[in-house]
């Protein structure tokens, strides 16, 4: 059911393009001009050549990583480095830029990164050789070259039993720092289906999991896996789409931490989803705690195009808690489609999706804000939504990453096609989630982590009444969490080393800080 009215309020593209140098956004919604070139980076590292970039993060430091793909004759994986303001990172590969080639005369195309408790980084994605077609896993040092002691010469290639394709397009890294993988594989018939592989920190399959290592999925037309998540309880979950060629449906899939189809969700251990609209998109998934679970995309067809959220039980009914009937819609109208691509669930349950808007009359960035009952969160926008424009005329747009700085700030990033610009490549922003950002600095100065980094436990100095800690690992998933005010914060025996969010409620307001385990 379409909630009417919550998402009016729209950015012209000439009053987001006349921010002067010397205003700085403060407000909650508001293009942060003090990122790249008045609140924009657009970056060209490879002259001549389209930079197809499909994912960001954001690093223990705040610097940022977007990883993708050139578009020349001879694919090859690539990676871009900045500082925590948007501008390129020079120390990082060559002037900011890590191009990599993994097969002679094959293509290479990578869809995600994570980043590891050393600053060393892993990459998904495919080689399309000469002989053979397969996905692969890689890592990377920070400072942009391969780590040859992972795999073979710093990474490893997959498939699974007879299929002749495979796709890595998503990643989980786990407490114990082996490797989930997500993908699609091409099977005999040449028809996709959802895989799921795991391997060890070291780059080899895990042959206790699932059937050898690897598990796969057919649900009887093409499934094209966009995502994966992983909750407290080890449950993973793929989400994308079923495609059997009149219709495209969102299909989400629940497994077991062993890689087996979990039949309690749903009765199949399957959702696949569908309505009125001609087509349906899942294309990225959220745990939501250890009992629900979390998908958005776009459904529809030609201009009219909505985005869409939808809010599943840890058993796969509907949670009627989420906007009375487990979806929420985003419907902008005037001939213009809406596609969500990322989701995060804040510290503090609200959710937050980007995407862009494309249609007759604009093409901008998207981004929603809502409570967890599906309510609109007024103070970020009217109506809970904003669309953005850019400091150029764009003709084309897919604004499908998005990831969080620890002081709250919203990095939204995509490619873009306009007569202005040589090739495709990639557009970031920064935007203000909320009016001021944790405490004010009076109460920063007076609340002390200590020590940082630690091994076991850690303290917190404060003149306030502390009244929630809550710990989390890079992807934002709570990993442990004290709701009361203590002298010492012991950590669980089983947490591995690495870098971590702090997120310190206290009664006047909250804290966000990093913490490193070692």
């Amino acid at each position: 059911m379409k909630k009417k009215g919550l998402f009016s309020k729209i950015n012209m593209l000439t009053g987001v393009c006349m921010l002067s140098t010397t205003i700085f956004a403060q407000n909650a919604g508001e293009i942060d001009v003090t990122f790249g070139v008045n609140g924009y980076t657009y970056t060209d590292h490879v002259i001549g050549v389209h930079e197809m970039y499909k994912n960001i993060i954001t690093l223990a430091d705040d610097k940022i990583v977007a990883v993708g793909y050139t578009s020349e004759a001879n694919q090859n994986v690539i990676l871009t480095k900045y500082d925590a303001n948007g501008i390129p990172d020079l120390s990082f590969g060559n002037n900011g830029l890590a191009i990599y080639d993994l097969s002679i005369g094959g293509d290479e195309q990578a869809f995600s990164v994570k980043e590891l408790y050393d600053g060393k980084m892993l990459v998904v994605g495919v080689i399309e050789g000469m002989t053979s077609n397969n996905g692969f896993l890689m890592r990377v040092e920070a400072n942009g070259d391969l780590d040859l002691s992972f795999g073979t010469n710093g990474y490893v290639m997959f498939n699974a039993g007879a299929n002749t394709f495979a796709v890595g397009f998503d990643l989980h890294v786990n407490q114990d720092n082996s490797i989930y993988v997500g993908a699609s594989v091409l099977n005999a018939n040449a028809n996709a289906d959802f895989a799921i592989f795991k391997f060890t920190q070291g780059g080899g399959l895990d042959l206790t999991f699932a059937a050898s290592g690897s598990n796969v999925f057919d649900f009887g037309a093409d499934e094209i896996l966009m995502s994966m998540d992983v909750d407290a309880n080890g449950n993973i979950f793929l989400a994308g789409i079923k495609d059997d060629g009149p219709t495209t449906n969102g299909l989400l899939v629940k497994l077991n931490s062993y890689g087996l189809i979990e039949n309690s969700f749903n009765g199949t251990g399957m959702i696949e989803y569908q309505n009125a609209m001609q087509d349906h998109y899942f294309n990225d998934v959220k745990a939501v705690g250890t009992n629900k679970v979390l998908v958005v995309g776009h459904e529809g067809t030609g201009a009219d195009i909505d985005g869409i959220l939808l809010m599943y039980n840890g058993d796969g009914t509907p949670d009627n808690t989420f906007s009375s009937d487990g979806k929420q819609v985003s419907d902008i109208g005037m001939s213009n489609g809406v596609y969500l691509h990322r989701v995060e669930v804040l510290y503090d349950g609200r959710i937050l999706t980007t995407g862009h808007v494309a249609g007759l009359s604009m093409f901008g960035m998207y981004a929603l804000v809502l409570f967890d009952d599906g309510n609109p969160d007024f103070d970020f926008a009217p109506g809970g939504d904003e669309i953005y424009g850019f400091p150029i005329q764009v003709d084309g747009v897919i604004m499908e990453c998005m990831t969080l700085q620890s002081d709250n700030k919203i990095i939204v990033a995509g490619i873009v096609q306009s007569d202005d610009l040589p090739e495709v490549n990639l557009m970031m922003t920064r935007i203000h989630l909320e009016d001021a950002v944790g405490l004010s600095s009076e109460m920063k100065s007076s609340l002390i982590v200590y020590p940082n980094p630690t091994q076991t436990s850690f303290s917190i100095r404060s003149d306030e009444f502390i009244q929630n800690v809550k710990l989390s690992d890079l992807s934002g998933r709570i990993v442990q969490q004290w709701d009361v005010n203590q002298q010492i914060y012991l950590f669980d025996q089983q947490l591995p080393d690495g870098n971590y969010i702090l997120t310190i409620q206290t009664e006047n307001g909250t804290s966000v800080q990093k913490l490193m385990k070692h």
